[in-house]
């Protein structure tokens, strides 16, 4: 998996070089991969999962699987130490970045525990916030910069360090984040398959 996350972190050609690979093509092809393996446009442009978002390149991040990370789907999780709240474990220092976003939407510490707010605050920082720090930067727009800067924060993708200079936190938040996209492949190739599609 390491190795995987290795390679998904740095440009990729166009060509694959294992069968496996092979099948993720295949796969996005036919507009049923929904994650960040998944290299066709028009896979992505054609995909039916509304809670998935596009970035510039043509990759996805799936929000249901950062709140599943994040919180377990438990919209009144706490983080002493962050002090993260809700959903998608929403930081103080985030929350006052949207409130100076949005002066006519601003929200207060406790808001955070309310899973619509919750999500709409991480909706806004993973597909409108931190784009726009990674394009200031002059950063790749990837799936992985994104959640690099989600969990641990834009200066590890400024300083575009290795997988291995990540904190552990993060390099354990991708491997989990693409062990739970490839799950959710599986999961819809077997349904796919037991109705014949």
């Amino acid at each position: 998996m390491r190795e995987l996350i290795d390679r998904l972190m740095t440009p990729r050609g166009k060509d694959f070089e294992s069968i496996e690979e092979l099948n993720w093509k295949q796969l996005a092809a036919s507009g049923v991969i929904v994650g960040a393996l998944a290299t066709s446009p028009v896979a992505h442009a054609n995909s039916q999962d509304t809670k998935i978002e596009l970035n510039i390149s043509g990759e996805k991040v799936n929000m249901d699987v950062i709140k599943d990370i994040e919180s377990s789907g438990n919209p009144k999780a706490y983080n002493e130490e962050s002090e993260a709240r809700g959903l998608y474990q929403i930081t103080p220092i985030v929350l006052e970045e949207w409130n100076n976003y949005h002066s006519n939407e601003k929200y207060k510490l406790d808001d955070l525990f309310n899973a619509d707010i919750n999500e709409k605050i991480a909706k806004w920082y993973m597909y409108k916030r931190i784009p726009q720090m990674i394009k200031h930067y002059g950063k790749k727009d990837t799936v992985e910069n994104r959640i690099i800067a989600y969990n641990a924060g834009i200066d590890y993708v400024l300083r575009s360090v290795s997988f291995e200079e990540l904190p552990k936190e993060t390099q354990e938040y991708l491997e989990k984040y693409h062990k739970r996209i490839e799950e959710n492949i599986a999961d819809k190739n077997i349904i796919k398959g037991i109705m014949g599609v």
